[in-house]
């Protein structure tokens, strides 16, 4: 599992606080890289970003992948479209 963040304090907080030991967060300056390695990625959890729904629908779109993301891009926007291989979740789950 990768963590691809723009604040890696933040992310490692969360992470502590759901037990994940030794996480690995990248935190590039290079967004270009960031974009790829989630394109790259054959499973996926997604932020609210359109960033991260950009990588994810140009990359790596295999019948086995999965993407996992929210619902909204906000409170109360629901998201019109879906993308490949994807489970959304939303905030009753």
């Amino acid at each position: 599992v990768v963590v691809v963040t723009d604040d890696p304090v933040y992310a490692k907080k969360l992470l502590d606080e759901l037990g994940v030991e030794n996480p690995n967060i990248k935190n590039s300056t290079d967004p270009f890289d960031d974009f790829v390695l989630i394109a790259k990625a054959k499973y996926r959890i997604l932020s609210n970003s359109t960033f991260a729904l950009w990588a994810s629908e140009l990359g790596n779109n295999k019948d086995d992948g999965l993407v996992i993301c929210p619902r909204q891009f906000y409170p109360g926007s629901i998201r019109p479209f879906n993308l490949t291989n994807e489970v959304q979740l939303s905030s009753e789950n």
